[in-house]
C-alpha cells in the first residue's frame, strides 16, 4: 500500500538567507544535489499474486534540481524568519551488474515551510518540512535476453524534515549544506503481452540523505 502524503507541513523552510538584517522579505533561486538512502523496499503485484524484497540495495542513488525559496521577517530584526517555497527534483536509483540494469525515475514538485535565523551575519541555520508529488517510472535491461523494457508513468510521492546552514559569500552569493530524512514511493506499471500479466512495481525508500546547495539571492 501507498503511504499517505503528509499534507499538513510542520516547522522550519527551505534554504535561504536573508539579502541584509535589516530586509523583511528576500528570495534565492538555488540548484542542489542530494545523496538519497541507498536501499528501498520492492514489491510486485499481477493477477497471479505479489511478491516482496525489503532492503533492496541500490548502486546509484541520488536527485539533483532546482528550488525557489522566499522568507518573511516575523518580529523585530534579528529575530526568526518564515521560510517558503518549493523543489523541483530528479531522482534516481540504479542496480546494475555486468549484463543487466534496473533503474527507478521519478520527478517530484514540493512545496516546503519552515523557521530559520541568523546565527551571524553570513550564516543562516534552518529546518524545513515538505510534501510533493509527481511521476515516476522503472526501467529493466537484460542484455543476453535482449530485453530492454520501461513502465508506464505513475504517481510518485515524497515528505520528510530537513535541517540545513547556509553561508553568504558575496553579496548574491550563496552555498550550503544540509542533512535531512525522507519517505519517498516510486511506482511504474509494465504491460505484459501474452501470456505474461500486467505488473504494478512499487518502491518505498525511507532514510536519511544528505546534500549541497548552490544559489543566487535577489
Amino acid at each position: 500500500m501507498r503511504t499517505p502524503i503528509i499534507i499538513a507541513i510542520l516547522a522550519v523552510g527551505a534554504p535561504i538567507m536573508a539579502a541584509e538584517p535589516e530586509a523583511d522579505t528576500n528570495a534565492t533561486i538555488y540548484a542542489f544535489v542530494d545523496i538519497l538512502p541507498d536501499d528501498s523496499d520492492l514489491s510486485a503485484t499481477n493477477d497471479l499474486g505479489s511478491g516482496d524484497i525489503d532492503g533492496a540495495k541500490w548502486d546509484d542513488h541520488w536527485r539533483a534540481g532546482v528550488g525557489l525559496s522566499a522568507q518573511h521577517l516575523l518580529s523585530e530584526v534579528g529575530g526568526p524568519l518564515l521560510t517558503y517555497g518549493f523543489e523541483l527534483g530528479y531522482n534516481r536509483y540504479l542496480a546494475d551488474d555486468d549484463e543487466s540494469e534496473f533503474t527507478g525515475r521519478a520527478l517530484i514538485i514540493s512545496p516546503r515551510i519552515g523557521i530559520g535565523f541568523h546565527a551571524f551575519e553570513w550564516l543562516f541555520l534552518e529546518g524545513s518540512a515538505f510534501a510533493g508529488a509527481g511521476v515516476s517510472e522503472f526501467t529493466y535491461r537484460v542484455d543476453p535476453l535482449s530485453i530492454d523494457e520501461t513502465s508506464d508513468l505513475a504517481l510518485a510521492t515524497e515528505y520528510g524534515l530537513q535541517a540545513s546552514a547556509t553561508f553568504a559569500l558575496a553579496e548574491t552569493l550563496l552555498l550550503g549544506a544540509r542533512v535531512g530524512w525522507i519517505a519517498q514511493q516510486l511506482e511504474g506499471e509494465f504491460e505484459g503481452d501474452p501470456p505474461f500479466v500486467d505488473t504494478t512495481l512499487e518502491s518505498d525508500t525511507t532514510g536519511v540523505y544528505y546534500g549541497l546547495l548552490a544559489g543566487l539571492r535577489f
